[in-house]
């Protein structure tokens, strides 16, 4: 009999358990015809029982051995099993919170682009209000030569601001001249 190896694939495991097996059933049917005969007249071969006997021992230890070898594959296959099992739970996991951070910043998207319209809306009507107020306050003043700038869009994102000297002088404190 050959010596024992550890095998590589199914088939050679099964080979050698149906060998293991065989020994062991040729040496049971050996025992039985033991058991069978009478032993005072049949003539009893000892070196064949023994030969026999550790044939089975043989197939014995072998069975144990692949079975051994068996079940160290299967918890290592259960211990491989379970660290795919966290590592996927992680996964998941990651997945979910990537989700949630994309809703989040589509949320916060949308809340800025609302602000921005709201902030360009209250500049307009902020700008309409100051020119009716400066109509009510200097009704012979002509606006059509006043040229009001708002910022575009981009200028808004870059957080331009709008020039508050354009080198005239401050006259906030001193009312305007009609026709000036």
């Amino acid at each position: 009999m050959e010596g024992w190896a550890p095998y590589s694939d199914k088939s050679s495991a099964e080979k050698k358990l149906n060998a293991a097996k065989a020994l062991i059933v040729r040496s049971m049917v050996f025992i039985e015809e033991v058991e069978a005969s009478d032993l005072e007249t049949t003539e009893f071969d000892v070196a064949e029982f023994s030969k026999r006997f550790d044939l089975a021992n043989q197939a014995h230890e072998i069975t144990t051995k692949a079975l051994a070898e068996d079940n160290a594959q299967k918890e290592s296959l259960m211990g491989r099993t379970t660290q795919l099992e966290k590592a996927n739970a992680q996964r998941d996991g990651l997945l979910d919170k990537i989700g949630q951070l994309k809703e989040v910043a589509e949320s916060l998207r949308s809340e800025n682009l609302s602000l921005k319209a709201n902030t360009e809306d209250a500049l307009k009507a902020g700008g309409r209000q100051v020119l009716t107020e400066v109509k009510e306050l200097y009704p012979n003043l002509d606006l059509s030569t006043i040229k009001v700038n708002y910022p575009s869009s981009k200028e808004a994102e870059d957080g331009a601001d709008l020039p508050l000297d354009d080198g005239a002088e401050d006259s906030t404190d001193q009312p305007l001249a009609d026709g000036a």
